[in-house]
């Protein structure tokens, strides 16, 4: 049989099959992950074996989850495996209610707090609910390298994933950057320079980004669009 080339971006991509469909294109964060792989070279078998137990999260509902998560932090601060993980027999699909979306949440600020090279003072006086997590995960992660980094930032983009609502991503970005980012989903198009100065004077004042949301879904120019292409689908059934 012979020897099949593996092309090494879907290779790539298959690392991140828990938290993106194969097709889908990767996000900036995504990218500056692997970018740090890239500057790694070729890792060590054992870092590769850590960064492939990390795709098989799949589940923050799963009854050890977090056990599963606390595990891989011991992996990477040893840069070692030492044994069969229950990684292996996560469930799909569970709903994650808000204690447990909480929790990681506290996990995904932990582990920025480390990757930033935040003193664990600071980091527990800007997390004071989250003290004894950041101790924790300082201590087992100890000094940090490139190849802890890099699964550092691979296990925390995953907690991300399955963690997040969109508001708590949508939270990451400043007003300009919503603002355009809801014109430019919801209608179509960017907003004009005045649009953009009115919008962003609004959120300064005050308004909340889901009541500026609400209404930008509510506008005739919204509804019209879907008119349209509610028009076009009927007019295609009516030919078949």
């Amino acid at each position: 049989m012979a020897n099949q080339t593996v092309d090494p971006e879907r290779a790539k991509m298959r690392r991140w099959r828990n938290v993106m469909c194969p097709d889908s294109e990767p996000d900036a964060e995504i990218h500056a992950i692997d970018a740090a792989e890239q500057d790694l070279g070729k890792p060590a078998a054992m870092v590769t074996r850590i960064r492939a137990l990390i795709s098989r999260i799949d589940s923050l509902s799963h009854y050890k989850a977090f056990e599963n998560i606390d595990f891989l932090l011991d992996a990477i601060g040893d840069l070692d495996y030492p044994g069969s993980p229950a990684v292996d027999v996560l469930w799909r699909n569970g709903q994650v209610d808000d204690v447990r979306r909480a929790h990681a949440k506290a996990y995904v600020d932990a582990l920025g707090a480390w990757l930033s090279g935040t003193p664990l003072s600071a980091a527990q006086g800007a997390q004071p609910d989250n003290t004894d997590l950041l101790s924790r995960i300082y201590e087992t992660l100890g000094q940090p390298n490139e190849e802890k980094k890099w699964l550092a930032m691979s296990l925390r983009k995953t907690l991300k994933e399955h963690a997040y609502t969109p508001w708590d991503f949508i939270a990451e970005y400043d007003d300009a950057a919503f603002i355009c980012a809801v014109y430019e989903s919801v209608l179509g198009r960017p907003p004009s320079g005045d649009d953009l100065a009115f919008r962003i004077e609004e959120l300064l004042a005050g308004k909340s980004r889901d009541a500026f949301f609400a209404e930008i879904m509510g506008t005739d120019e919204h509804r019209r669009g879907h008119l349209y292409g509610i028009a076009a689908h009927l007019k295609l059934r009516e030919a078949i």
